[in-house]
């Protein structure tokens, strides 16, 4: 999901599967998929626990706060 498309929780539930109808893909019947765990490189590590998403070799948290490009974060 991404941050522009971010639905908020509800306590509904209008199948009663278990799935809040804003991450049920099919909120009218029993039984429907909820939220995907992405994995952008392919390495069998989803992405909320994946240091390197994009398999590039820079983690992403250098990546993310390297603004001058220097391979070093710049929040340190």
């Amino acid at each position: 999901m991404s941050t522009a498309g971010y639905l908020l929780p509800t306590l509904v539930d209008a199948d009663g599967d278990g799935l809040m109808n804003p991450y049920d893909n099919l909120p009218a019947a029993f039984g429907g998929s909820g939220i995907f765990v992405y994995d952008h490189d392919g390495d069998a590590i989803p992405d909320y626990r994946d240091l390197d998403t994009d398999a590039d070799g820079l983690i992403d948290r250098v990546e993310g706060n390297d603004f001058n490009l220097n391979g070093i974060p710049d929040d340190k």
